[in-house]
Parts: C-alpha cells; sequence; structure tokens
C-alpha cells in the first residue's frame, strides 16, 4: 500500500475509534443503569425513559457545536481539544449517574436535578464527541 493509503486508513481508525468510546460511555448508561433504576430502586420507568432520552432531544446541537469549534480553534487546534472535552465529559457522566441514581432513590427533588446535570454533562460530552 502506498504512504497515502495508509495514511487515510490511520484517520479513518482514529476517527471510527473516537465514536466507539463514546458508544462505550452509552450502554453502561443506557442498559444497565435503566434496569437498575427501575427494578431495584423503583424509580418511575417514565422519568428513568425522560433521562435516557434527552440526549437525543439535544442532539441538533451537534450541528452548533461543530460548527463553533471549526470557528474557534483552541491552541491552533480545530477539533480536538472539543472531542477530548467531550470524552472527559462523557466519562464524568457516566462515572456520576450511578451515584444520582441512588440519590434519586433517597431524595428525589435533590437526585432528580443531580440527574439532569449529570445525563446532561454525558449529553454535551457526546455532543462534543460527535
Amino acid at each position: 500500500m502506498s504512504f497515502v493509503v495508509k495514511n487515510m486508513l490511520r484517520k479513518r481508525l482514529q476517527l471510527g475509534l473516537i465514536h466507539v468510546a463514546v458508544a462505550m460511555t452509552l450502554v453502561p448508561i443506557n442498559s444497565t443503569l435503566n434496569r437498575v433504576m427501575i427494578k431495584e430502586l423503583a424509580i418511575s420507568a417514565t422519568l428513568v425513559a425522560i433521562l435516557a432520552s434527552l440526549p437525543y432531544l439535544f442532539s441538533p446541537i451537534q450541528v452548533a457545536i461543530g460548527s463553533y469549534s471549526d470557528r474557534h480553534p483552541i491552541l491552533g487546534f480545530r477539533r480536538t481539544p472539543y472531542i477530548l472535552a467531550g470524552l472527559i465529559l462523557c466519562v464524568i457522566g457516566v462515572i456520576v449517574s450511578p451515584q444520582v441514581a441512588f440519590l434519586m432513590a433517597d431524595n428525589f427533588p435533590l437526585g432528580l436535578l443531580m440527574g439532569l446535570l449529570a445525563f446532561g454533562a454525558w449529553q454535551l460530552g457526546r455532543g462534543l464527541a460527535g
């Protein structure tokens, strides 16, 4: 293979791995955590569905984030810092959301507020990384 083809394949693999990383944070939030919140913690399935669907409702924000990142480079990089910040937010959302689920079972109003923040952080990270 020529150098150009190898370079194209490497760049495509790099871009694909970003989406794999974001998808790996999606699995604990949309499968395991939903089941735990509904079955074990007896939180309303409607509320859990609303929290889980927030990222999809706000997905058009990705277009605005992509446009912003193209116009406002950070240290000369256009998308890399935004992707890194997005992946960090996704990981923070995944780490915090189980604690928020237990908080929601104990103190519902505070847990709901923190749940919106945790799922919102994950969604914002998904938008930045995407």
